[in-house]
């Protein structure tokens, strides 16, 4: 919508309803001006969360739990990432994951935070199936072979 000339999207927009009857927004854009943080919100009837740039930024529940005060404290955020230009996309998630896959060839086993293609391939579904839900204008079933 506003790079033109680039070979991905800039904006995109999906709904996803999970087979028990929840519902998901996914939004992404790095058409939009000044940009917004990096969020994932997740609410429901017994309660909300929110995550904006690694740092928890919201979280209450009907039911209070321990430990949720220390989660409230939360962690450092990163600051925005590409939400208005692009090129500003840090690369530290991947950065990680190389880091992660060498730990686990070199431990010779899967160490934690290893993604493995299977999962991998969990995204890889979501994607193919917004893809093909934009070209059908229907709902589309995301694949469950891996």
């Amino acid at each position: 919508l506003a790079h033109p000339g680039i070979e991905v999207e800039d904006t995109l927009s999906a709904v996803l309803k999970w087979g028990y009857g929840a519902i998901g927004a996914v939004t992404a854009s790095t058409a939009c001006h000044p940009g917004l943080d990096l969020s994932i919100e997740v609410s429901g009837d017994a309660g909300t969360a929110v995550l904006a740039n690694g740092r928890i930024e919201f979280w209450r529940f009907s039911v209070e739990q321990p430990g949720d005060d220390s989660v409230r404290a939360g962690g450092g955020g990163e600051g925005k990432g590409g939400t208005s230009d692009p090129k500003a996309i840090s690369c530290a998630g991947h950065r990680e994951q190389i880091r992660i896959l060498c730990e686990s060839i070199r431990a010779g086993a899967p160490q934690p935070g290893f993604v493995d293609g299977a999962e991998a391939c969990k995204a890889v579904s979501i994607v193919e199936a917004i893809y093909k839900s934009a070209r059908s204008l229907k709902a589309e079933p995301i694949s469950q072979d891996p």
